[in-house]
């Protein structure tokens, strides 16, 4: 009976390696790979790794989003608590996070970009993606290298970005945000707009700004709780800590980011779902 167990454990593990087309290198910084996958314990504790070939390109690329695709899958399987995705490569190619997956995507000092008509990167709704960049230098991007009328982002679920520079040379606006359940939040990181908006956001969708250093002025709507614009520079924008309330005409001190908090112009009620 423990043999019939033990290969049938032995026949999920192979068909779980073969769904990810991956094999363990010697090192995690090895070339020939595209993006890493790590599972995670409730504790942080590392459970499984996989890594996704890059040779021929195509096939890594193609790699990059199957295992977004079946990332929830395969989380469950490993009984994780959390997952990150980390590019250990440039990607030219578009990634979707599609619904029902919550994941990290680390940049890692890499490239994600398209120069179709399609985003580089997209959160479909019932998605929810943290973006980060753990490399020295913070030299991650997102970046739209083409002249269609897209996001550099499009997202439809939940999206925080830590950190990562977002770049866009199209006339869209940089970052899109469509549905009634679309949330964005920003902490920080570098958006290059081209002029074209820092957002797009549909009725019903929130944002809120709380960091990071954009091209075009984050407008009050778009500040978190307890936040206002900033004005850097010319060209040069972010915001910061808000302390006057309208209500009694002088300054406050805002503790925590809950309740009813004011950006620069006047009253403004805590975005429900952030």
């Amino acid at each position: 009976m423990r043999k019939r167990i033990g290969a049938t454990l032995c026949v999920l593990l192979a068909l779980v390696a073969l769904t990810f087309a991956a094999v363990l290198p010697a090192s995690a910084a090895d070339t020939q790979y595209v993006i890493a996958v790590y599972f995670y314990d409730a504790s942080g504790k590392m459970i499984e790794e996989f890594y996704g070939m890059a040779l021929p390109i195509k096939h890594g690329l193609e790699y990059a989003q199957d295992t977004l695709d079946e990332l929830a899958a395969h989380a469950a399987f490993f009984g994780a608590a959390s997952t990150e995705v980390r590019l250990l490569a440039d990607v030219p190619t578009a990634l979707s996070v599609p619904a029902g997956t919550t994941t990290t995507l680390n940049l890692n000092g890499f490239t994600l970009s398209t120069a179709d008509d399609t985003a580089p990167l997209t959160v479909a709704e019932g998605g929810a993606l943290t973006v980060t960049d753990t490399s020295a230098d913070k030299s991650g991007s997102i970046a739209y290298t083409g002249s269609a009328a897209v996001p550099a982002i499009d997202n439809h679920g939940k999206l925080t970005v830590e950190t990562a520079n977002v770049t866009t040379a199209s006339s869209a606006a940089l970052i899109s945000n469509n549905g009634e359940t679309a949330r964005i939040a920003i902490a920080g990181g570098n958006f290059d707009t081209n002029g074209a908006g820092n957002f797009a956001n549909a009725d019903g969708a929130y944002i809120a700004v709380s960091g990071g250093i954009f091209t075009e002025e984050v407008l009050d709507e778009y500040c978190a709780a307890g936040y206002e614009p900033l004005t850097i520079e010319t060209g040069k924008y972010s915001v910061q800590p808000s302390s006057y309330d309208d209500r009694f005409g002088e300054a406050l001190t805002v503790v925590g980011r809950h309740g009813i908090l004011p950006c620069r112009r006047g009253l403004r009620h805590r975005q429900p779902g952030l």
